[in-house]
């Protein structure tokens, strides 16, 4: 029974109980467009975000922007919007949503506050 109660809580030699979501990186395009992502760490088998735009999320809605990322690609989970205008100065409020080894696993309340763009 022990066993089964430890297997539990430490897979992998990390204790799950203790996962902390990664912090997101925002990179935005010019004229449109901007990515999310997250490194794929061990364990994690979904990456879900859901945004707004200069709009802070109400709960855990879905917002202006959803989508459920299940493949990494070179070592990272990708949110892609390739169709919206950013301007310097706006306001991405977000949430980010996990499966880390079969757990629900969601960030508090977060933003990111556009200050640049990349021209691609």
């Amino acid at each position: 029974m022990f066993f089964k109660i430890l297997t539990i809580f430490l897979i992998s030699g990390k204790l799950v109980c203790c996962f902390d979501v990664p912090k997101a990186k925002f990179e935005v395009f010019y004229p449109k467009g901007f990515q999310v992502s997250i490194p794929a760490e061990d364990g994690i088998t979904l990456f879900a975000f859901h945004g707004k735009l200069n709009e802070e999320m109400e709960g855990l809605e879905a917002g202006q922007w959803a989508r459920d990322i299940v493949t990494p690609k070179n070592g990272r989970f990708y949110f892609r919007d390739r169709g919206t205008r950013l301007k310097v100065f706006l306001v991405i409020f977000y949430l980010v949503f996990l499966f880390f080894f079969l757990m629900d696993t969601i960030s508090d309340k977060r933003y990111y506050l556009l200050l640049d763009v990349y021209n691609f």
